[in-house]
């Protein structure tokens, strides 16, 4: 059975060309308490070899990951659809990331 790699896609329209940023979330780990996880991401545009943490807890996401307000906004709502709100079950989010994990892009 071969994985398909998900990919999400949030778009800002403006005038010009497009750039795409395209975030490759990984792992999961426990947050703070049961209602935050961090992912682990690698954001190819930026840094290919650095880990970006995102601790989110459905309303927020904290990275940092260069992203503009509305760019970050986006990230989290992507997220949200994906993962919904805590509390979080570890076990359940790993097996939506899969072996492959989730990319999303963000277009700027």
């Amino acid at each position: 059975m071969k994985n398909e790699i998900n990919n999400r896609r949030y778009s800002i329209k403006k005038n010009g060309m497009k750039t795409q940023i395209v975030i490759d979330v990984q792992n999961v780990k426990r947050g703070k308490n049961p209602y935050w996880i961090v992912l682990e991401a690698y954001v190819g545009r930026f840094d290919v070899n650095k880990k970006f943490p995102i601790e989110f807890c459905g309303s927020e996401a904290i990275s940092t990951i260069p992203l503009k307000d509305d760019e970050n906004e986006g990230l989290k709502d992507m997220l949200a659809n994906d993962f919904g709100w805590g509390p979080y079950d570890i076990n359940k989010i790993k097996k939506v990331l899969g072996e492959t994990g989730i990319s999303y892009v963000i277009e700027r």
